[in-house]
């Protein structure tokens, strides 16, 4: 996944249906988003 590209639920929905894998991380600080959504995440929960 390219970074700073935005993924919805029908995006995640198809990813799921074509058997494919999501990678998620949980971001407590803004660096470990920001590095996140450079190295391409698919999502980042920040919290």
């Amino acid at each position: 996944m390219a970074a700073g590209k935005k993924l919805g639920r029908f995006e995640l929905q198809r990813m799921k249906d074509e058997g494919k894998k999501a990678v998620w991380i949980t971001a407590y600080d803004y660096w470990t988003a920001y590095f996140g959504e450079q190295a391409g995440m698919d999502m980042l929960l920040v919290g």
